[in-house]
This record gives C-alpha cells, structure tokens and sequence, in this order.
C-alpha cells in the first residue's frame, strides 16, 4: 500500500468529514478554478469527481475504487469499483498479475462476457437523416478542441454553458428521432484453411490465407507472362506514372517486353482545372482479365495572394479507388470501375466476386451547405462512362456518429467477375466508419479496428450481396489479418492488450494525488461465434511482450510474441469454450510471419537478434510442430545485417518481406524459399570522398533433414539511385526457372542451379 492510499484510508476512518472535503472547501475551490482565464473541462473527469466527493461526504467509502482492472475468467476487462471499504480492502490486496491456474481458468464461461453489439445494421432512411446526424456531430464537437481522453477547453463560462445548452439539445432530439429500419441478418459461412501451392501446379500463385479466397499482389503470372506493376518515379523530370511491365517467357527465355501506363481516364470526375496523381498497389490475373487497383487524386495548381505556388491537396472527398479491367491476352483496356475513398483492401471470392474496399472522407461538415449537397458527404461509385452518390438505404448508420467534423465511410462494393472478360457491379455498401484491416473467409469479411478495444464486424458476402451481420469487441489490437480465423462456425482471434494501470484511486486522482503506475502487456486468444459473442477465451501468456505473429491451423493455433526472444506459443482451440496453452518454446529473434511448409513443419520468417534484444540480422525458422505438446527447432539460417568491420565502409541490409510477406516465395512442392535483400552502403576512399549506393539481389534457399541449404542469388545489380523501382523485390516460379523482378528489369534462373538463364529490361523502370 502506497503513501497516498495510508492518508486516504485515513482520511476515511476519520469520522468527521476532513474540512478540506467540506461541502464548503470544495465549492471554493471549484469556483477559483472557475476564474482561470482559459478553462479546462473534462465531462468524464468531472463526474468522477463529483460522485467521489458526494461519496466522501455521505459517508460513503470509496477507498477502493482504484484506477485500476482485473481480468474475468474470461481475460476481459472489467471495472473493480467496489460498494464498501471491506470489498475495497479485499480488491486492494489483489494482484493484477495473473497466476497459472487463473490463466486455465481464464477460459471458462461467465455471463460477463462482451457481446456482439450490432454497429452498422440499419441504412438511412434519407439524405437528410445521414446529414443531420454528421451535422450534431460537427456540432457537438465545434465547442470544444479534442484532447487526450475526450477532454474539453473552453475560454470563459459563457462557452461552457453553450457547450452545455448544446449537448441537452443535441440530446432531446436524439431521443425524438425515429428507429432505423430492421436489422437483416445474414447467413453464417464456414471457412477452411489455406494449405498452399499444389504439386500439380505448374507456375506459382500468391499464397492465399484462406483457401478459394484470392489476395492480390503487385505481381502475377498466367503461366506464360509476367505481370509486373508499380509506380514509376522521375523525380529530375517530374515525371510520376503508374506502369505495369509485361514479359512473356519461355523456359527461362524472354520472348518479349512491354510495358503500360495505367494512369485511368478521370474526365468523367473532374473537370479541367484539376491535374491528376495515380498509384497502383494490387493486381489479379482472372478469368481472362488483368485487373489493376489504385487510387488517384485531383487537385488544382494555383498561386496565392502572395504570389506563392501552391497544391491544394486537402480536399478530403477528392480520391477515388479505381479497378481497371485489361484483356489478359491483348492488354486492351475493357473498362474501369471507380468508387470514392484511397484504397484499403481487396479479395476475390471463391463464387467469383471481387470485394474492393475504400476509406472515404467527406468534406468538413461546416462547408456542406445543406442535405442536398450530397457530393459533399456521400460517397460516389461508377465507371468510366456514369457515376453517382450512394442512394441512402445502402449507407449503413451506427446510432450516432462519433464527434467529429467529418465522417468516414468504408465503402464496399462486391464486382461480379463469372462472365469471362466481363465485369459488372452487383452491390454497394458504405458503413459509416473506418474499417481498419481486413480478414475474409469465404462466405464473410471481418473488419477490426481500435488499440485499447477493437471493434469487430462480420460481414456477409455469400452470393456477392454484402450485408453487414454483426459485430463484437475484445480486448486490445489486431497486428494483422493472420490474427484471424473463422474455421468450423466460429471466429478467432489473437490480440495485445497493453494498459496503463495507475497506483492511485478514484478519490486520490481527483485530488491530484497520484504516484505513477505501470505499462503492462498481455495477450490474448478469443474464440467468438458467429454472432460475434465471446465463447472463450485465453491470456496470460507472453506477458511484457508483443504479438509478432499467428498462424491458424485447424484447431491450434501458434502465436509469436516478442521483447528479447522469441517465444513460440502452440494453443489448442479444438474446445472453444476452453482454449488450452500446450506448449512455449523460446528461441532469439521473432519471426514476422508464419507459414505451414508441410505436414509437422511450420516455416517462420523474420528478424534475428542478440541475447540482450539487438535486432542484428535477417532469420528463418523451421519448427518442428508435429507434437503441439513439445516444439522444436528443426532447422535455422541468419543473414547478418551489418557490417561494421572497414572503418571506410559500412552496409546496412534489410528484407522488404520482414513486413510485406508477399516479397516471399515460399514453394513446398518446389522445395523452394526465396526473399529480397537490399543492401546500402557508405564508402570513404582514400582522399576522403563519400559515396553512398544500393544493390538488391533475391536469395534462395532449400530445406532438407533439418538444414537449410543457400541454393542461390540472383543479383539486381548495384544504383546510385535510391529509387524502389530498381531494386528486386519479387519473384515467381513458371515451370524449372525462377523469375526475379523490379521496375526496371526482369531475370530469369534455373531452379536447380539458380544459374542466370536470361535478362530483360523495362521500357519505362
């Protein structure tokens, strides 16, 4: 028990009410506070006063309403403000921390379980509606500068009795306003595991998580080209396109190049004043089209009243994501589908639906002139030829928006791709909110978003129609869509809670009497259905450290965590009710990602480190998981990332794939495993002249009895520039021969050697 809490306990015992808590004292000090100039106000700090006070007054003990949580039995947060100074007293002797037999217990059922709350079930009634609501949001936080926790500054009294007067009103309405129409629910889906490439296939795919269920990349092959995509930079000549390389190959061979500018056609969205910017990031190769996904942004060069050149860049309602459609054959442009907000996400189904996902911002709300000027706050979606806002029924409304001075969308169209060299747009949905990241099984999208509390929502997408079904919380943040799985009609997911839990108490915060705290760290695995509630769940483990990494298979899942080593966790899922942890193997390092290589082996790849935490090079790790009871090492190779040993040179390397696992070749059936390197150095010669350059080259390796093997490099050559186009950082498989590729130029290898078979440079890399 610390200082402060003694005085309180204390004050408490006294049983006259100490004077300096009198009614009295109390209102003189609030009314001195009062006086300041610039005047501080926070609606959640000042009820917590006021109610301990009004505790302290009464009589009432709240010694024991600490600031700080505890885990149920289920690892989720709940609140201790106990009722009475002997429930305090028990609280107070409790340790946050938990031991080995609550972590087992921390699984078991109860009914403080968080639920699934359904957050984006009802489309708008109207335009006005939508426009009413952004508005009391744009309202309620135009008398006030957001700050921390939600605090509020006002200048004088009169402002916070408007803020006051504001908010009464803001709420009165609320209660006046109609229900939304009727919740819909959609049908649960039932996804599977993604095993990987197949023996029979003859070229190399993008990995997909989940099986049928498609991932973009920035490149592809159809077994006979190369599909390559980025964006070009000249920075000497201004010059900024977006480009797709195209190679077509014949056993190792080159039999031609070519390359495309995919900047799309905007004439149909902005008119001539505006100039336009384009970035591409994902690409497909389906059905007999090349589908490209980008975002582009006009805006307008002018001068200002000084004379100054300017850009302006700030219309937040000004991007638009884009999927232009190319035949596969001839490259022809088929056409472009558009739909307002920058780029976040894409899949394609296994019934043959592409799902685009955009984040849109609309204009700051005091510049929308009415309900009318929907072009303003509603987002707009069409092709080359035609385009219009969303009509209001398919823009999803939570109950209030949050307080802002705009909104966000996430817009969600679903791409009908069964018609070969076809598309057409089956349906489109814009939730009011920001989606975060996404994962997708093949009957449903999840989108998770939030630090402290992550919100989840589940989305189904069966037969292209996308209807939002429910939505749950859980502690702590996602890293990435590897996180989740929806496997056997439930949804996983691993998640790191990291709190800040405070030495003092309610009272002694308000006092201004708090000692500190402590960051603590846990993580989590919960188990949810599919209406989104909390069926399991476990934590305790990796405590102090991070999530790096997850891999779901079936019913078990391997978590990564990481401070100084890298612990390998294996917890079984297959009673969802109770996940179990089974095993903890630590090793140096962390792996950033995980994926299955075969039946028992599970391949990691990521960062290497020192006993004391330095990360100092590039590592893979083959476990054995064969006997989720007792992990092993199967197997390790380290590319040391520094070199230090010439005082005149000195290097620094690093892998695209310890973030981006797609610069990954990882080819089980090809007994094949590559990724990118990148190497800067400095170098001072003898009359003291400096330089500093990059190379690139693609390594491979192979695996075999617990060794991995160095079967090759292939070199992308050394630059003065240090530009991203010349640098390898992908490569594909199409038969015998490897294909390693940048903007600039394409190599080819054979698999057996890694011996350099043919070489093509790009037009415009």
């Amino acid at each position: 028990m610390n200082e402060n809490e003694e005085k309180i306990r204390e004050l408490l015992e006294q049983e006259e009410v100490p004077e300096e808590l009198s009614p009295e004292n109390i209102k003189k000090q609030l009314d001195e506070d009062s006086q300041a100039k610039r005047r501080r106000f926070s609606i959640a700090a000042k009820t917590a006063g006021i109610a301990a006070a009004c505790a302290l007054i009464c009589g009432t003990a709240v010694f024991g309403a600490a600031n700080v949580s505890r885990h149920n039995d289920n690892g989720v947060n709940e609140s201790v403000i106990p009722e009475t100074q002997e429930n305090a007293e028990e609280n107070a002797d409790e340790s946050i921390s938990k031991s080995e037999s609550e972590t087992e217990a921390s699984s078991e059922k109860t009914e403080e379980l968080i639920t699934g709350e359904g957050s984006f079930m009802n489309g708008a009634s109207s335009y006005e509606q939508i426009y009413s609501n952004l508005k009391k949001a744009g309202d309620r936080y135009r008398y006030a500068t957001q700050s921390g926790g939600g605090d509020m500054y006002f200048t004088d009294d009169a402002d916070y009795a408007a803020a006051e007067e504001a908010e009464e009103v803001y709420d009165s309405e609320t209660a006046k306003s109609e229900e939304n129409s009727a919740q819909t629910a959609a049908p649960s889906g039932v996804g599977g595991f993604g095993d990987g490439g197949d023996e029979s296939e003859t070229f190399s795919e993008t990995y997909n998580q989940e099986e049928g269920v498609l991932e973009a990349d920035i490149v592809k092959t159809n077994g006979s080209s190369i599909f390559y995509i980025y964006n070009y930079s000249d920075y000497e000549n201004m010059i900024y396109d977006p480009v797709m390389n195209i190679a077509q190959v014949d056993n190792g061979s080159f039999v031609s190049t070519d390359s495309i500018d995919l900047t799309p056609d905007m004439s149909n969205y902005y008119d001539d004043s505006y100039k336009t910017n384009a970035d591409v990031y994902d690409m497909y190769v389906y059905d007999g089209m090349i589908e490209v996904i980008g975002t582009v942004q006009g805006y307008q060069d002018y001068f200002d009243e000084y004379g100054e050149y300017n850009s302006s860049w700030n219309d937040r309602s000004n991007q638009y994501t884009f999927v232009s459609f190319y035949d596969e054959n001839t490259h022809d442009l088929i056409g472009t589908y558009f739909q307002e907000g920058y780029y976040n996400n894409v899949r394609i189904s296994p019934d043959g639906y592409m799902y685009l996902l955009s984040n849109y911002i609309s204009q700051e709300y005091s510049t929308i002139e009415d309900a009318d000027d929907i072009e303003a706050y509603i987002p707009k979606c069409g092709t080359n030829d035609e385009s219009e806002c969303l009509p209001p029924e398919d823009i999803l409304l939570p109950e209030e928006f949050d307080d802002s001075l705009w909104v966000n969308y996430t817009v969600i169209s679903s791409i009908d791709l069964n018609a070969p060299g076809e598309f057409s747009v089956k349906d489109n949905k814009a939730l009011a909110g920001y989606s975060g990241m996404i994962y997708s099984s093949a009957d449903n999208i999840y989108t998770v978003l939030g630090w402290e509390e992550s919100e989840i929502t589940r989305i189904s997408i069966a037969g292209g129609e996308i209807v939002p079904a429910a939505s749950g919380k859980i502690e702590g943040y996602v890293r990435d869509q590897f996180s989740m799985s929806e496997y056997e009609g439930y949804f996983r997911v691993a998640s790191t809670v990291q709190k800040w839990e405070s030495y003092g108490n309610a009272v002694t915060d308000w006092l201004g009497w708090t000692d500190g705290g402590e960051f603590n760290i846990d993580n989590r695995v919960y188990v949810l259905d599919m209406d989104m509630n909390i069926v399991g769940s476990i934590g305790g483990f990796g405590e102090g450290e991070t999530i790096k990494s997850v891999n779901f298979n079936g019913d078990i899942a391997n978590v990564v965590t990481y401070e100084q080593t890298d612990p390998l966790f294996s917890i079984d899922l297959s009673d969802p009710a109770n996940p179990t942890i089974l095993d903890e193997l630590k090793l140096p390092g962390y792996s950033t990602y995980m994926q299955r290589w075969n039946d028992g082996l599970l391949l990691g790849f990521g960062v290497n480190a020192d006993e004391n935490g330095v990360e100092n090079g590039i590592k893979l790790t083959m476990f054995d998981n064969s006997d989720q009871n007792d992990l092993k090492e199967a197997g390790t190779f380290i590319v040391n990332t520094r070199d230090e040993s010439d005082e005149n040179n000195y290097s620094y390397s690093y892998s695209d794939a310890t973030w981006q696992r797609k610069a990954l070749l990882i080819a089980p059936e090809k007994n094949l495993i590559g990724f990118p390197l990148i190497t800067y150095t400095d170098t001072t010669d003898q009359n003291g002249n400096y330089e500093s350059s990059q190379s690139s080259k693609y390594i491979f390796l192979s695996y075999d009895n617990g060794e991995f093997t160095l079967k090759g490099e292939i070199d992308g050559g050394k630059t003065q520039s240090y530009s991203g186009n010349e640098c390898l950082n992908r490569a594909v498989y199409i038969g015998d021969y490897v294909y390693a590729v940048s903007g600039r130029k394409i190599i080819a290898a054979d698999i057996a050697g890694i011996s350099v078979t043919d070489e093509a440079e790009f037009g415009l890399g």
